[in-house]
């Protein structure tokens, strides 16, 4: 089985990162993890984890200038410059701290579908947003998707340097596709239960 990478970016998301590490974390052969060196907060929950799970996660120091917008493209590019670099024909799946696998991704992962996922192919995946609390999500569309969260690692992908970039392919032959067969939860604009 190709092995799995779990990457992310980000800063202040102490009440929401251990969920979102514990939903990957016995899955996944890697995290990496770009941290924006602002809240220690987040720096203390990362070394627990660091402990925890050893030269399973990936800790990489960039500062996250808030001035410029396209900060958000120049981070995720470094967690992919270093998995070009390092785990070239790896799975990614790509999350942001305040974001849940659910239970079905341990075995849609192990799928002969996913295993033969070839280069230039990004998945989107079927997202849930809760909403103030987690009984209530956004009902604004029938399905919401993330685009190009889940991909093999090649040279061709790329992020634009923007404010919200989506991760392209410079290779003509790029396929998209979408899966619901798992589901990434959303639970950033539920932030009010955390601090309750």
């Amino acid at each position: 089985m190709k092995k799995l990478i779990v990457s992310y970016i980000g800063d202040s998301c102490a009440e929401f990162l251990p969920l979102s590490f514990d939903s990957i974390k016995n899955i996944t052969d890697k995290i990496i993890f770009v941290w924006g060196m602002e809240d220690i907060k987040t720096k203390q929950i990362l070394d627990k984890y660091k402990e925890e799970l050893q030269d399973k996660l990936i800790i990489i120091e960039s500062k996250y200038s808030q001035e410029y917008k396209e900060q958000n493209g120049r981070q995720r590019n470094i967690y992919l410059k270093y998995l070009q670099e390092n785990y070239k024909g790896y799975l990614n799946l790509v999350l942001d701290p305040d974001e849940i696998v659910d239970e079905k991704f341990k075995e849609f992962i192990k799928s002969d579908e996913i295993q033969s996922m070839k280069e230039n192919h990004l998945l989107s995946i079927h997202m849930r947003h809760t909403i103030r609390d987690l009984r209530h999500e956004d009902a604004t569309v029938d399905q919401h998707f993330v685009h190009n969260r889940l991909f093999r690692v090649c040279d061709e992908l790329e992020y634009p340097e923007t404010e919200h970039p989506i991760l392209i392919s410079k290779s003509p032959n790029v396929q998209y596709g979408y899966t619901n067969k798992f589901c990434i939860w959303h639970i950033g604009y539920s932030r009010e239960m955390f601090a309750i």
